[in-house]
């Protein structure tokens, strides 16, 4: 559903590198931060309040990651 639900949640998330023909960045300093967390939606935006699971990969790593969390929602 895209939503997290009241007490224990897990969940997987997977990042791929799929490098083509050529990278366009191997900076420690271009990444990806995904954030899971608890908070509020309104007007086009959405607003984390609580954060519960923060993930972060960047562009000089060259593997493939698959990490699991588990978290408590209220």
């Amino acid at each position: 559903s895209g939503r997290i639900k009241v007490g224990k949640n897990d969940v997987r998330i997977v990042a791929t590198k799929k490098i083509g023909d050529r990278r366009l960045s191997t900076s420690p300093a271009d990444k990806v931060v995904v954030v899971i967390g608890e908070g509020s939606e309104g007007g086009g935006t959405v607003m984390v309040n609580r954060p519960l699971v923060t993930y972060e990969r960047n562009a000089s790593e060259s593997q493939n990651f698959s990490d699991d969390f588990s978290f408590a929602s209220r």
